[in-house]
């Protein structure tokens, strides 16, 4: 049995399928008729992820992250392991000294990259010779090591900055501390591996990376301590001010402070008040009747007059009072006065 054969020109003819009539039905978010959901375009929809990972630089640094300009500190120093780029432990643990003569142990130098904003651009630069304190609770820029290598140090108001050749190198912001905090922030070795698109390093930073814990040799000393202060200590330096002011004062400015259940001892002797003297029942009513008399003396040094000693004598009714000027008679003196 043969089929009727198509003509030829039936194969360049496509068929179009009739549209399903839409389903008249309401939505569930926006409980119009007709919107079906594959269809409402403010439906938020989940995008495909790739499997490429970015990484993202913070410009703001944190407090704890801050760079210190520390004038008493012997090395630049950090608490943060993670910022070295090289690392090289001490034979030896060695103590440093803050400001609280409280010694904290260094165990290791290395190179931090790190980024410096100067006249609102980033520039890259390194710090060598920087010291791992595990217990040092700020990063410090060590002003004496910068300046022996020819930087000049200069702070005015509430701006400092080290100079070299003429150009400023790095700027500086003083806090609500009164400590001056480098606009600087450090790069990690994570990121300077992407700019320098180091494979290698790259790998052996995300997946071997060891924890070194080694320690130095020579004691040093740091003279900026963030130590916890207080509510004594700042009631103190606020010239004893009501301790309930000085919460509220430093809560304000984001201040904490170190509850104290300690009694100011100056504030109890200097506003404690005396008692008052009990009223006599009876006083004199004429001239006489009651004399005080106090003598002074005697005197270092002698007078011309000889006089050593002086008495004072004072009538209670009327306070008529007369001095009388001695050598040693006392009761010469009370005979002229009762005259």
């Amino acid at each position: 049995m043969h089929l009727p054969s198509k003509p030829d020109s039936s194969a360049l003819v496509s068929t179009k399928k009739k549209a399903a009539k839409r389903v008249e039905r309401k939505r569930y978010v926006c409980r119009k008729p007709g919107h079906i959901a594959k269809d409402y375009w403010k439906k938020d929809r989940k995008q495909k992820t790739s499997g490429d990972a970015f990484v993202c630089i913070v410009e703001g640094v944190t407090e704890k992250e801050q760079w210190i300009a520390d004038s008493g500190a012997s090395a630049h120093m950090t608490s943060y392991r993670k910022y070295f780029l090289d690392f090289k432990d001490f034979p030896s643990s060695k103590p440093v000294y803050v400001g609280n003569n409280n010694a904290i142990m260094v165990y290791g130098q290395g190179t931090v990259n790190f980024d410096m904003n100067v006249n609102g651009k980033w520039v890259n630069n390194h710090l060598s010779e920087v010291w791992y304190v595990p217990d040092v609770s700020r990063n410090l820029f060590s002003v004496s090591q910068t300046l022996a290598k020819g930087f000049v140090f200069r702070a005015e108001g509430n701006e400092c900055s080290f100079t070299r050749d003429g150009h400023v190198r790095l700027r500086g912001i003083r806090t609500v501390n009164g400590l001056y905090a480098l606009k600087m922030r450090v790069v990690s070795r994570l990121l300077d591996s992407i700019r320098r698109h180091e494979r290698k390093d790259l790998l052996r930073i995300l997946f071997v990376d060891p924890l070194c814990v080694v320690s130095p040799e020579v004691p040093a000393e740091v003279c900026v301590a963030s130590a916890d202060q207080s509510l004594q200590l700042l009631h103190e330096r606020l010239c004893h001010q009501n301790k309930t002011y000085v919460r509220e004062f430093l809560g304000q400015r984001g201040i904490e402070v170190c509850e104290s259940k300690v009694s100011c001892e100056g504030c109890l002797y200097g506003k404690q008040q005396r008692g008052r003297f009990h009223e006599r029942p009876s006083r004199p009513i004429v001239t006489g009747a009651l004399i005080h008399a106090d003598v002074c003396g005697p005197m270092q040094e002698r007078p011309i007059g000889g006089s050593r000693y002086f008495e004072c004598f004072k009538d209670d009714f009327s306070r008529f009072r007369r001095v009388f000027f001695m050598e040693s008679e006392v009761s010469n003196c009370l005979k002229v006065f009762l005259r």
